[in-house]
């Protein structure tokens, strides 16, 4: 008997092993979407390479994006692109500072894919997708000193208008975004009036990315930014910085010939890695000079993939350390208002192969450098709000991304400008076999507008006004914001003549403040009527116009007859004596009384119009004192 009940236990137990394998088995783990790779640029050309303020300028950009073909999500998306349809990549581009001017913002490039057997630089198993975007000069106009940034928004459709986007396993292929620095702030202290000027415009490899062990070209491309020519020009290359780089089989200088302004050149340099290097972005300095010429230092940065761990390393390979990269950044999209409060949403990403732990991420803030053609900040310009500045993370695994959110708080005073918020982590890994404290840091940049406080007193009028006679308008404006108001300009316009139609102001410092005056001709009696047209842009380049209207009323003036004051002619005969509207002796003490009225009236303009100016700066005082109006 109890041999039979544990042959039945047994079958029981079977069954139910063989019921959980057909129909209990866990489905396996679908991949994160958010673990792919977003697109980079790979290769870029901004022509010229340093643009003046006010002038355009266009840019050459090349995408590539790499998909792992294993993954499941990954593989599906590269897929869903790599057919035999065209594919098409649609940008929304806009400016992330406001030292660019974006007038058109949709373009599309043509999708092109290939595979890691097609170029053996890239990992087994990766699909590459690559695409071109050309923005030409009259879309693109630097309108400041600073930083210049692009963002680009992508998405993958199946058209170039971007009617539908791309879809796999009846899921729509996220959009992806890239910031790309197109060019650097001014210098205002350089001075390339009359003679040439050497830049390096771009650079390029010949394949990326670059593996420790392999050989590589480098391909400069020199231009002559300035208006003279430039004779016997050298470049010198300088891998100092790059440890385990070098040339291979030349010298570092290279000699370009003769350059004419605005001429180009190109100059190659082939290149050697050592069989084991860190993997980083190792810096290279460029050195351009010629005749008559001051000379020129670039430096780029070659990104290098390598698997050594440290000096210590033995050579043998071993894992590579994993790094904590920030992989998007959200702020609210606009430029941040200096004194107001905003959240910032920070996505950070674990890129390497080993799993962190005890991970301390400490925000921070730049020093508020600003730029040269704006009032100067000091000290931090982002403070944490209502928190402590310092994250905890316990572990993030490879691969993983997680999200962090911060409430900051802009300094009130800072100077319009893109100010960088600074975040540093350290964290401990295991790296081959042994028990690491790593740090890295990351730079996020976050444009900071101030409120424009421009105001516009009420037209003033002298007062009386006659036909044919000029009388006085004024009008009082102040700058009572904390930003510097640009190219104020005034028009007059009304029934009457004036040579001071159109004034320009030019630019308006914050505190300061001053009075408009134009002498206005009535032709004839009745009502003055007219306007004063104010148009100002703020630091962006955002034109703003304010209307001012005015009226008065105009007398007639009086006409003398024939006779003196006293009726009688130059001649000693008796004048037709006084008449109503321009004789006699009426007239001559109606004159007495109106020069009398006018000196009277314009002593009160002058009175008021200084009372009113005085006011003004009053309450501006009042506004930059702790506790003021906004």
């Amino acid at each position: 008997m109890r041999h039979k009940k544990s042959r039945t236990a047994a079958l029981f137990l079977a069954a139910s092993l063989a019921f959980s394998a057909a129909f209990g088995a866990a489905a396996p783990a679908r991949a994160n979407v958010k673990e792919i790779q977003d697109p980079r640029v790979t290769s870029a050309t901004v022509t010229p390479a340093a643009p003046g303020v006010g002038s355009p300028f266009d840019v050459d950009l090349t995408f590539t994006q790499t998909f792992d073909t294993k993954g499941s999500d990954s593989s599906q998306i590269f897929n869903a692109l790599n057919i035999s349809e065209a594919r098409y990549a649609v940008f929304d581009i806009g400016a992330e500072t406001g030292s660019v001017s974006v007038s058109k913002s949709d373009f599309s490039a043509k999708i092109e894919t290939s595979n890691s057997d097609d170029d053996d630089s890239y990992p087994e198993d990766t699909g590459i997708v690559t695409y071109h975007l050309y923005l030409p000069q009259r879309y693109l106009k630097r309108m400041g000193s600073g930083y210049g940034v692009l963002k680009f928004k992508i998405t993958y459709c199946e058209d170039a208008k971007g009617n539908d986007v791309v879809t796999y396993d009846n899921n729509k292929v996220p959009s992806y975004t890239v910031e790309y620095l197109v060019f650097s702030k001014l210098d205002s202290s350089s001075d390339t009036e009359d003679q040439g000027q050497l830049t390096v415009s771009s650079y390029k490899l010949d394949h990326s990315p670059v593996r420790e062990g392999e050989t590589f070209g480098l391909t400069l491309t020199v231009k002559n930014t300035g208006s003279a020519a430039c004779a016997n020009v050298l470049s010198v290359l300088d891998l100092s910085g790059a440890e385990g780089v070098s040339i291979r089989g030349e010298t570092d200088t290279k000699t370009l010939g003769n350059l004419s302004p605005g001429a180009s050149a190109t100059v190659n340099y082939p290149l050697a890695c050592l069989s084991k290097m860190e993997t980083g972005s190792y810096p290279v300095g460029i050195s351009l000079s010629a005749d008559d010429t001051d000379k020129s230092a670039s430096k780029i940065y070659l990104p290098i993939t390598g698997t050594k761990t440290g000096k210590d390393d033995t050579g043998e390979v071993g894992d590579s350390k994993p790094q904590l990269i920030i992989e998007s950044y959200d702020f609210g999209g606009k430029a941040v208002t200096g004194g107001q409060e905003f959240n910032l949403v920070m996505n950070v990403r674990n890129t390497g192969s080993a799993a962190i732990d005890n991970c301390k991420m400490t925000v921070g803030s730049d020093t508020g450098d600003s730029d040269s053609d704006k009032a100067p900040t000091t000290g931090s310009v982002f403070t944490p709000s209502q928190s402590s500045n310092t994250f905890f993370i316990p572990k993030l695994s490879a691969g993983a991304t997680v999200k962090k959110t911060i409430a900051l708080l802009p300094k009130a005073d800072a100077a319009p400008n893109s100010y960088g918020v600074i975040v540093n982590f350290s964290y401990d890994a295991v790296v081959d076999g042994k028990r690491q404290t790593l740090t890295s840091q990351e730079t996020i940049t976050i444009p900071l507008s101030q409120p424009i406080r421009f105001e516009i007193g009420e037209p003033a009028l002298s007062s009386p006004f006659f036909a044919g006679e000029a009388g006085q308008v004024s009008v009082d404006y102040v700058n009572k914001g904390k930003s510097k108001v640009y190219n104020v300009s005034v028009e007059l316009a009304g029934n009457f003549g004036t040579e001071e139609g159109a004034q320009y102001i030019g630019n308006v410092d914050s505190g300061a403040s001053d009075t408009l005056q134009a002498a206005l001709t009535p032709q004839k009696e009745g009502t003055l009527s007219g306007t004063a047209t104010f148009n100002y842009e703020d630091a962006s380049g955002k034109v703003t116009t304010v209307v001012k209207k005015f009226s008065t009323e105009v007398q007639a003036a009086e006409v003398p007859a024939a006779g003196g004051p006293d009726g009688v002619n130059p001649d000693g005969t008796p004048g037709t004596g006084p008449q109503k509207g321009g004789s006699g002796w009426k007239l001559w003490a109606g004159v007495a009384a109106g020069v009398i009225a006018i000196a009277a009236g314009t002593a009160v303009f002058l009175k008021k119009r200084k009372a009113k100016k005085l006011r003004l700066l009053e309450e501006s005082d009042d506004y930059d004192e702790p506790g003021g109006g906004a």
